[in-house]
């Protein structure tokens, strides 16, 4: 039976589309994979080994850590404009470039020089805000009436995911070791 207006009844989903909370649940796994920005501690002593920087050096590429994953005005302003798989796709390029780079210098597989190895961290850590504003805001246009609580639930997520990821690398070192 359709409601007025021949749409969809009360509590029913139109035909060829998802439930908002389908859309909740996909949002809490990319917040999960997003905090990878939040980690730099955990690596930075291993960048500080390998490539052999003093304190200084790895206190700036901690800067470019933190510029790139706080700078979200970007996505902010084209999440009103683009669709939220694009948000998604142009987060996920920057942390495959941003990162693989990061990967590529620490293995010393290519040499860089340093500016360009900051500028690449700066890239993939913004990648975290890119994915976290399709998440928001997808969600909040979702659940209008329920924003705080949605906003609060999906941030919490890249605050768990940092434990995530430091829970996946432990475990794996411990395994190597």
């Amino acid at each position: 039976m359709s409601g007025r207006g021949g749409g969809p009844g009360p509590g029913r989903v139109k035909a060829g589309s998802r439930p908002p909370w389908v859309g909740l649940a996909a949002a809490v796994w990319v917040q999960v994979a997003a905090g990878s920005a939040y980690v730099f501690p955990l690596y930075s002593h291993a960048i500080k080994e390998a490539l052999g920087y003093n304190q200084q050096a790895l206190t700036m590429l901690g800067v470019g850590n933190d510029v790139g994953e706080n700078v979200g005005l970007v996505p902010g302003v084209l999440a009103n404009r683009l669709p939220p798989w694009l948000i998604l796709v142009i987060g996920s390029a920057c942390a495959f470039f941003g990162f693989g780079t990061l990967w590529l210098v620490v293995t010393k597989t290519v040499a860089m020089p340093y500016w360009v190895w900051w500028v690449a961290l700066c890239i993939g850590t913004n990648s975290s805000a890119w994915l976290g504003t399709a998440a928001l805001v997808t969600n909040m246009r979702n659940f209008p009436l329920s924003r705080g609580t949605v906003a609060g639930l999906i941030k919490g997520y890249v605050a768990v995911s940092a434990a995530v990821y430091t829970e996946t690398f432990t475990l794996r070192l411990d395994h190597w070791n």
